[in-house]
């Protein structure tokens, strides 16, 4: 205790302290230091390292594609609200997307048969289209009914991803 109230602040401390209890209005504070018991948890999995990862690349046509397939929901909502204009928009968009990816139907592995998938999409959103319009549900529903297999297909036909054997930072070179 010397070595400690060698130092100023030490001193300094040890005269508030004694100031503050000298006055009756301390009390006694009690710490506990000792060091708390940590149970060792289980061991947190590693990954493996990239070298040995299974790599996959996206396909040249996987941005499109995927837009489409996420906009199927976005139109079922607008649908179930019977926000005809939202719904409108929401087919629009779907027409576009799906416009785009018979633009990127030359970087698949058939591009007549997703140039064809596309153009079946495209024709029951046009009858969507036209049904929104006319706020006539019954058909728009019809019509989302009737683009399901054709999503299905484009999905199980034309994956997203294609393994690569190299490693995914030689893949993107």
């Amino acid at each position: 205790m010397i070595a400690a109230l060698s130092s100023r602040r030490s001193r300094y401390a040890f005269v508030v302290c004694a100031a503050v209890c000298g006055a009756g209005v301390g009390g006694c504070l009690v710490v506990n230091a000792t060091a708390p018991q940590v149970e060792p948890g289980p061991p947190t999995p590693r990954e493996p390292p990239a070298a040995t990862a299974p790599a996959v690349r996206y396909k040249p046509y996987a941005a499109a594609l995927d837009r489409v397939l996420k906009q199927q929901p976005k139109v079922e909502n607008e649908l179930r609200k019977r926000d005809w204009k939202d719904l409108r928009e929401e087919i629009e968009d779907w027409q576009k997307n799906t416009r785009r990816l018979v633009g990127a139907a030359d970087t698949s592995h058939d591009p007549a048969r997703l140039r064809e998938l596309c153009g079946q999409l495209l024709t029951r959103l046009d009858t969507m289209h036209r049904a929104a319009r006319g706020q006539d549900g019954a058909t728009v529903e019809k019509a989302l009914d009737d683009a399901a297999p054709i999503l299905n297909r484009l999905s199980s036909e034309f994956p997203l991803t294609e393994p690569t054997t190299r490693p995914v930072a030689e893949a993107s070179q």
